[in-house]
């Protein structure tokens, strides 16, 4: 259930760090300068930030997705399952026993 939230709005499952190092510029800026990046104006800092943040909502939505497909899957197949085993089951109720 919380897959298919995701996918339909990737932010639900931005971590704890993307969420502060992504979200400002200043907290990306010291980020930044933390891994021993030269300093970069305003416009290029928000310019990365802002497309290591899309990049990162779409991996979330890209995962999100493929585990509610992968979630669909078993569940319908746990469906077809279900019916195939319902159906022998009262095939061979309605056999007659043999007798010796």
């Amino acid at each position: 259930m919380f897959g298919t939230l995701e996918a339909i709005s990737p932010r639900l499952g931005l971590d704890q760090w993307a969420s502060v190092h992504l979200t400002s510029d200043a907290e990306y800026r010291d980020f930044l300068a933390r891994r021993g990046q030269p300093p970069l104006s305003d416009e290029e800092v928000a310019a990365r930030r802002k497309r290591e943040y899309e990049g990162t909502l779409r991996g979330i939505q890209f995962e999100a997705s493929r585990r509610a497909l992968g979630s669909a899957f078993v569940l319908v197949l746990s469906a077809l399952t279900f019916i195939v085993h319902w159906r022998l089951a009262r095939s061979f109720q309605s056999v007659e026993p043999m007798t010796a």
